[in-house]
């Protein structure tokens, strides 16, 4: 897990804060699934939202908690955590019942299949930027390689290991992603690229379920359902792929029957949590 070491993190007000706070954006994926484990697990928090419409990631307040500039963060009692999965691994370990495999094989498993969820983040952000206008997303790209190149220039380690090596979206691949939309519209050979790429992920993930197996690591809800749930939520509103076709477990969930869980009553998923906001 991402953990930053304090003198890794140069925002020094965030050090004095107790308790849980989310740094997060709306109609971020891998915000919305930190606040959905945050309900599942019932826990308090205060909200703190990062508008990336505006660019706040991307200026030195936040660049001092995050030098990748992504949310979501989760600062517990001024220590910073980083990556969505490992935050949300973090969160299940606060608070029972756990909602990842415990057992070492299950654990294994789950663990590689959230790797794999995890490396189609630039994908899925491929499809979903190439349904807007391409000079909105150019000045916008511009003004990304800027913020990125001065991110690396900064960035040094996190949690003790080169940024470079930890995983996730590198402050250097991000900015090759930008420097390249930039200069030309994303081509329609890396929208097919990136399409084929999360698909091989949700074969994999489809593999797993059955009639039986309704969950894709356990016997209930649990964090690789909320996880990949977003990825597929993203997928159905901007790919024009059927995916209900090639995936038909996909009709009422992420591959499972996740979906139904978000309506059914008691749940806690239609909710954010307990929140009190900030900043």
């Amino acid at each position: 897990m991402v953990l930053l070491a304090e003198e890794e993190v140069r925002t020094a007000e965030v050090k004095g804060w107790r308790g849980l706070h989310l740094l997060h954006f709306g109609h971020s994926l891998c915000s919305r699934k930190c606040r959905v484990m945050l309900a599942e697990k019932g826990l308090e928090y205060t909200s703190r939202p990062v508008d990336l419409r505006a660019g706040e990631n991307n200026g030195e307040w936040f660049m001092g908690i995050n030098p990748r500039g992504l949310v979501p963060v989760l600062v517990h009692d001024g220590r910073v955590h980083i990556e969505s999965n490992d935050i949300l691994r973090y969160l299940d370990s606060l608070k029972p019942p756990a909602l990842f495999p415990t057992g070492v094989a299950a654990s294994a498993k789950a663990t590689s299949l959230l790797s794999l969820e995890d490396s189609v983040h630039m994908s899925i952000r491929t499809i979903t930027f190439v349904q807007r206008p391409y000079e909105v997303m150019r000045g916008a790209a511009e003004r990304q390689v800027k913020a990125r190149r001065d991110g690396l220039k900064s960035a040094g380690s996190l949690g003790g290991q080169a940024e470079g090596s930890v995983h996730g979206q590198s402050a250097q691949v991000q900015l090759e992603f930008y420097e390249s939309l930039a200069q030309e519209p994303l081509s329609a050979a890396k929208v097919e690229a990136a399409t084929a790429t999360i698909l091989a992920c949700f074969d994999k993930m489809q593999a797993l379920l059955s009639d039986d197996h309704p969950f894709l690591a356990g016997e209930r809800l649990g964090c690789l359902d909320i996880s990949v749930f977003f990825n597929v939520d993203r997928f159905l509103a901007v790919s024009k792929h059927p995916l209900k076709e090639s995936h038909p477990r996909s009709e009422f969930s992420p591959l499972g029957s996740l979906a139904g869980c978000f309506l059914a009553p008691g749940s806690g998923l239609g909710l954010v949590g307990t929140v009190s906001s900030s900043r």
